[in-house]
């Protein structure tokens, strides 16, 4: 059987470890698999590391073939933070694999891209990345990103490519799915803004996973040094998602209270306002208001074709998992009110 190394950076995170769980199961090839990150996890040989110190980077990627990198910062830090690991700590990646001959630096890159408030559907890789970005976070994503592509060199034997997963969620997830949960624990379920007539692509975190082991097996020349947009290809209301998990953990009389774009636009803005003023974080925001108010679907025909990926798990798969984990932080939460 075929032995290939693998360096996952950002290997103690959500994706991270769902593709690490997935590399080390797969059959067909003997995956030998490092986890780099700030933390070690228990699923594979990890190194403690920081995606900024470009020394501990080419040490830890000494006679690797594969390197994938999935670390970030989640939403909502300061922008400072997202520039010194999206883009810094991701130049820092590519200097270091091209200084130890690393063959393939697999990406994850996000579909917000190519967003800055406008509705998306059936939107495509085509599409040119935002001259202006509605925050940091997608700003440097994009800007690491294009730095991934652009070091894509066949020539050389150095092939590099970019994921754009939307909308991640599954267990262990503590963005979208937990913040669901917060709400829900909250009394922040009876609330729904606008009319619920935006479509989202969310993508179900084994499926990125699996976007990325397909890269390990199948970039090559043709189609390295490009993006490719990763989803469930099964587009859902965003309250309909989180419908689904308040019902499922016993808030059966959620959303009754519906508040018009009209009116939470400028009621964000005033948050905003007092949040700035009286350095206090502030959740109900422009962006995401913005974010609720724009359809956000994804064309993945490119990925199909050329990554033969298509999702493995479905979106309603992924929901009853996610639930389950939820359940399980419900019935572990002691100032959880029935």
């Amino acid at each position: 059987m075929e032995t290939k190394k693998v360096v996952v950076i950002g290997g103690s995170g959500l994706v991270g470890q769902y593709i690490i769980k997935q590399l080390l199961n797969d059959k067909s090839v003997n995956y030998q698999v490092t986890s780099f990150d700030l933390t070690a996890n228990s699923l594979s040989h990890s190194v403690i590391g920081d995606i900024t110190n470009i020394a501990q980077l080419t040490e830890a990627l000494e006679n690797v073939e594969i390197c994938i990198h999935c670390a970030s910062p989640r939403t909502g830090l300061g922008k400072e933070i997202y520039f010194k690991v999206n883009v810094e700590g991701t130049r820092n990646v590519v200097d270091a694999c091209k200084s130890v001959g690393v063959k393939k630096l697999i990406f994850t890159s996000s579909a917000s891209v190519v967003y800055n408030g406008q509705h998306l559907l059936n939107a495509n890789e085509d599409l040119p990345h935002c001259d202006i970005h509605l925050d940091a976070y997608n700003e440097t994503k994009s800007i690491a990103e294009k730095l991934v592509l652009e070091a894509n060199d066949p020539a050389s034997g150095f092939l590099t490519i970019a994921l754009r997963p939307a909308g991640i969620f599954g267990p262990g997830d503590l963005q979208a799915s937990y913040s669901v949960y917060k709400a829900a624990k909250e009394g922040k379920y009876k609330y729904m803004v606008g009319e619920n007539k935006t479509l989202f692509d969310m993508t179900f975190v084994g499926n990125v996973a699996h976007a990325h082991v397909l890269c390990c097996k199948n970039l090559n020349a043709e189609n390295s040094g490009q993006a490719y947009n990763i989803t469930n290809d099964e587009p859902i209301y965003w309250f309909d998602f989180a419908k689904f998990f308040y019902d499922g953990l016993g808030r059966k009389d959620s959303l009754k209270i519906q508040i018009p774009f009209t009116i939470a636009f400028p009621m964000a803005a005033i948050s905003e306002f007092f949040g700035h003023l009286f350095k206090f974080e502030v959740l109900f925001t422009t962006f995401r208001m913005t974010f609720l108010s724009t359809n956000r679907v994804y064309d993945i025909s490119k990925a199909r074709k050329y990554l033969g990926y298509k999702p493995v798990y479905s979106l309603e798969e992924g929901l009853e998992s996610t639930l389950v984990w939820l359940t399980e932080l419900r019935d572990k939460d002691t100032e959880w009110k029935v």
